[in-house]
């Protein structure tokens, strides 16, 4: 039973349906009622409640007013593809990026104010190395509580006992937090040598335009 804004909506346990799946997972983000997935589709309640309760499966027809008065794309309502835009399904499956960073890019590509951030993001990721000593390593360990002692990951939220040149590291609350400091040391010194290693024309160019962009923000 999932409850929105006083509203409540129900899928049945065990289901296994794909699209059924999707469908409620949309209602859920927008927090949508049958009846307002009626109202937009112009499906009648019974034959949305029938999908939910009674196993049913929707005609083509239906299919087709769903994913317009939705605007999602077929192949996602059917699970071929994770966007629900069919805009962003070329650019994940070139990418990799997830449905909701595509549409936070596109938005701050729309805004002058923040081109700086694209800019910055692209410096980001051509700047990007494979070794796991690089900025993105650091991050991603310190976002999941995985830290690395004697070449081995370990994780702050687990009680464990690691080696540190040889001897045993008790991983005490206040030991962990030292283990969190010392992965916040690591990205910074990423960021200190990401600024060695970008080109100063490249900077200059950066600094250039922010300045331009911040001018015609004054005026």
């Amino acid at each position: 039973m999932e409850n929105w804004q006083g509203r409540e909506m129900t899928l049945a346990p065990g289901e296994s349906r794909e699209w059924i799946q999707r469908l409620f997972k949309i209602m859920k983000k927008r927090k949508m009622t049958k009846k307002e997935l009626a109202g937009k589709s112009k499906i009648s309640s019974s034959a949305i409640t029938d999908w939910f309760t009674k196993n049913r499966e929707p005609r083509y027809t239906n299919i087709q007013k769903l994913t317009e008065a939705l605007d999602i794309s077929p192949n996602y309502f059917f699970g071929k593809h994770d966007c629900e835009n069919p805009k962003n399904n070329f650019i994940q499956l070139e990418t990799g990026l997830t449905e909701e960073a595509i549409k936070k890019l596109r938005t701050l590509n729309k805004r002058d104010s923040n081109h700086w951030k694209i800019e910055i993001i692209s410096i980001l990721i051509e700047n990007h190395y494979e070794e796991e000593t690089d900025l993105f390593a650091h991050l991603f360990r310190y976002l999941t509580n995985q830290y690395m002692i004697a070449g081995k990951i370990v994780y702050k939220d687990k009680a464990f006992l690691g080696l540190l040149e040889g001897a045993e590291f008790d991983t005490t609350p206040y030991n962990k937090d030292l283990l969190e400091l010392a992965e916040l040391g690591f990205i910074q010194n990423d960021v200190v040598q990401l600024k060695k290693d970008i080109p100063k024309d490249r900077i200059e160019e950066l600094r250039l335009k922010t300045n331009f962009e911040q001018t015609k923000k004054n005026d």
